[in-house]
């Protein structure tokens, strides 16, 4: 199962390393810098609790907060794990730096999760979906993202979904 929800953390990482670009700031590279993982009494034990990623980012224009945000993986319909913005996080404006990024981490025990983890084994990007939503501010400008449900062979096609399908295959070893 922690294969199970670092694998969808790093589809969750490749989504947004594929958009590559929004507005004037860009993603060059994003890593997972640590993982928490809870107490063995805790009902979630055997499932990180938290990630920190740590993300290159270039901001050419103002410096921005993200003031909160959040991405859900869905498996036909039923969403399975949620990643959580845990603090604020502040984008220097006007160059390139590396920016941390806690989230907390929420996995459904629900019908669809292990059929989720099945699709990933099997490479089958139907059915899965992703969605997300975010609050930036810039200065006294405020911003409300939110992209709804989209399939996960739509968002990343190609060489980042073959990526994504060959990570899943060196988790699963």
């Amino acid at each position: 199962m922690r294969s199970f929800v670092t694998l969808l953390f790093t589809a969750i990482l490749l989504l947004g390393t594929g958009c590559k670009r929004q507005g004037g700031i860009t993603l060059h590279t994003a890593e997972v810098a640590r993982v928490e993982w809870p107490a063995e009494d805790v009902e979630q034990s055997g499932l990180p609790e938290s990630v920190i990623l740590a993300i290159d980012v270039e901001n050419k224009g103002a410096a921005v907060v993200l003031r909160s945000g959040r991405a859900r993986v869905s498996y036909k319909g039923r969403r399975v794990v949620m990643f959580t913005l845990e603090n604020k996080v502040r984008i220097a404006g006007h160059r390139r730096s590396e920016v941390s990024l806690p989230l907390k981490i929420n996995v459904a025990r629900n019908s669809q999760t292990a059929a989720l983890w099945q699709a990933i084994q099997r490479h089958d990007a139907e059915g899965i979906s992703v969605d997300w939503e975010a609050v930036a501010r810039a200065g006294v400008v405020q911003a409300n993202v939110e992209r709804s449900p989209m399939p996960l062979a739509e968002l990343m096609q190609g060489e980042a979904l073959e990526q994504f399908w060959g990570l899943a295959d060196q988790m699963m070893k």
